[in-house]
């Protein structure tokens, strides 16, 4: 079962962790949280440094008949878009 779909822009470079910049939909901070902490812990940005667009979608979990848990509930990240981060050759 689905519900809760947003849009979020993460921002990942050199020396920092990922983090959301942008977010376009209605969602909670714990939510985002959560979110953020799986981006770190679980996604792999093999595009490089620059500004990702991810469809994130809440899942409420699977239970089986007798009540027990199947498909645990928590977000999906479906990579949607990828904006490089610019180079300054100024420096």
């Amino acid at each position: 079962m689905r519900s809760s779909v947003l849009l979020i822009d993460v921002f990942y470079a050199e020396y920092y962790d990922a983090f959301i910049c942008a977010v376009y939909g209605k969602c909670t901070l714990q939510s985002l949280e959560s979110i953020e902490k799986d981006l770190n812990e679980n996604l792999d940005f093999d595009k490089g440094f620059g500004t990702y667009k991810y469809e994130a979608r809440y899942y409420l979990g699977q239970y089986g008949f007798e009540g027990r848990c199947e498909i645990a509930p928590g977000w999906e990240l479906v990579e949607i878009e990828y904006t490089p981060l610019e180079q300054d050759d100024t420096l």
